[in-house]
């Protein structure tokens, strides 16, 4: 429940704050090292992929969202006014959500181009799970 000053945790000195988030620095290696393999992963992909502007995007994205999670673990910059990432995090939420309009709409056109492709199977069944009608017998065999 919000307080009357705005906080959701009014009882909770805003010191003890920072180390509620990530306390154990153990934990804190382990994520930093998750998120930094992450990190490596999509500056590789980014180096071999580099010929698609959407991928490049999404990759970059990910690169900065990773690296704020890692700053997040050490509580750096948490004294930082957060208007500027929280605009920027919304923008690049709305970005992933126009790429997955995109992704489900070419997907929905392959699976229709799919429905509708030529049968070359033999099973007497065409793609629709219609019945075809039996082919003539070959009579030139003995």
């Amino acid at each position: 429940m919000p307080s009357a000053s705005g906080g959701i945790t009014p009882n909770i000195p805003t010191g003890a704050m920072f180390h509620i988030v990530i306390g154990d620095l153990a934990l804190r290696w382990i994520v930093s090292i998750l998120f930094g393999a992450s990190i490596a992963t999509y500056i590789y992909i980014l180096v071999v992929q580099h010929d698609r502007r959407a991928s490049t995007v999404n990759h970059l994205l990910h690169v900065t969202m990773l690296a704020a999670m890692i700053l997040m673990a050490w509580r750096i910059g948490m004294e930082i006014p957060t208007f500027g990432p929280i605009i920027f995090f919304l923008l690049a939420a709305i970005w992933f959500l126009r790429v997955a309009g995109q992704v489900s709409s070419a997907t929905r056109d392959r699976v229709t181009n799919y429905y509708y492709a030529p049968d070359d199977g033999d099973d007497g069944v065409d793609v629709r799970g219609d019945e075809r009608q039996p082919a003539e017998p070959d009579q030139s065999l003995p």
